[in-house]
């Protein structure tokens, strides 16, 4: 008795115009794919996600207690379309997207591997043997203290971001509580 397989995909691959409005991943800034899963002639439905993700990749900050909906990358879906929509959805619940997962002030660059932006001088540090990456260091620019250390420049500016923010939240509630009392 022989079994033919009726219908056989090849991978497929997602249309330039399709992938161009994926936004790009929003720690690492590396471009998301989006590319149908077949394995020996078994269809696995679409991909979608950061290409350089891995839980414990140390450059995402996911480990194997990361739940699934936090992840930057998911397999299993039935339409390009749903993967897309997966994606972006993903973005918007970080909270750090928009279009190409762009940061919303720019570093401005003052030579290789040196950047301003927002009173803080980002340096890249150099290649740390043990984790194998290079690291960048947040040093702030009236103090000179070296306030932020992280691996790449992108998650520099999202721990400088993240720190402004709770203390304009955090002035914002002694005020308050000034008008109050």
């Amino acid at each position: 008795m022989t079994i033919d397989i009726l219908v056989k995909r090849k991978d497929e691959h997602a249309s330039e115009k399709m992938l161009e409005t994926l936004p790009n991943c929003p720690i690492c800034g590396a471009k998301a794919y989006l590319e149908g899963d077949t394995v020996d002639g078994f269809w696995f439905g679409w991909s979608v996600g950061c290409p350089r993700y891995c839980l414990n990749d140390g450059i995402h900050g996911h480990n194997d207690n990361t739940p699934k909906r936090d992840r930057l990358a998911a397999h299993g879906f039935s339409t390009k379309y749903t993967a897309k929509r997966w994606w972006i959805n993903r973005i918007k619940r970080a909270g750090i997207g928009g279009k190409g997962g762009k940061m919303k002030a720019k570093t401005k660059k003052i030579r290789r591997g040196l950047y301003k932006y927002k009173g803080y001088e980002l340096r890249r540090f150099g290649y740390h043997q043990p984790d194998h990456c290079v690291l960048w260091e947040g040093v702030n620019i009236e103090t000179r203290n070296a306030d932020f250390h992280a691996r790449t420049k992108r998650q520099l500016v999202l721990l400088i971001d993240e720190y402004e923010k709770s203390t304009c939240e955090s002035a914002s509630l002694r005020e308050g509580g000034k008008h109050n009392g």
